[in-house]
């Protein structure tokens, strides 16, 4: 029984490689062929494209995106070259800070002021009664700040901010006397 069986496996091996061996002087095969168990075997053909016209419709996104590219960058070409104008353009000197913009004097009056005055010139309402400590010294430190004649917004006009400092120091000590 075993020798038998034995025997029928020896068979079968040879067979196989007879077969394998057989195959192989074949010429007339194709690299796209397979070989499995010694049968040449075609391989399956591609799988057919997964959805028809798919291409046409990337070939439109891809343009559609280009040109959406290329409107943004004429856009932006367009904004430099207006920019471009606008900086060869004169411009006027530009003031900055809390002070930005004002040249005219804080108080137009003499250092010797009334209380209406003071108040104006602290930036406070003209007709305010009775201004509690604290508040005077914060309104007083925030118009000493903005009318310091170093502060950048004032070295262009260095003597008008003089007088405007020297106005609010006034007006805070005409103030915090309680005259």
């Amino acid at each position: 029984g075993e020798e038998a069986d034995e025997e029928e496996e020896e068979k079968e091996e040879d067979d196989e490689e007879d077969q394998c061996s057989a195959g192989s002087s074949e010429g007339s095969r194709s690299s796209a062929d397979v070989v499995v168990r010694g049968v040449p075997q075609r391989a399956p053909p591609p799988p057919p494209h997964p959805m028809p016209g798919a291409d046409a419709a990337q070939d439109r996104l891809k343009s559609q995106w280009r040109d959406s590219l290329n409107e943004r960058d004429a856009k932006e070409r367009e904004v430099r070259q207006q920019w471009a104008k606008e900086e060869r353009a004169p411009r006027p000197p530009r003031a900055r800070g809390a002070g930005a913009g004002h040249s005219a004097p804080l108080c137009a009056a003499a250092l010797p002021m009334t209380r209406m005055e003071a108040l104006v010139a602290l930036g406070l309402p003209p007709r305010s009664d009775v201004v509690p400590v604290a508040e005077l010294r914060a309104v007083y430190r925030a118009a000493a700040r903005q009318a310091h004649p170093d502060r950048p917004q004032n070295l262009h006009r260095q003597a008008d901010a003089t007088h405007d400092f020297q106005c609010v120091h006034a007006a805070f000590e005409l103030l915090a006397s309680g005259a």
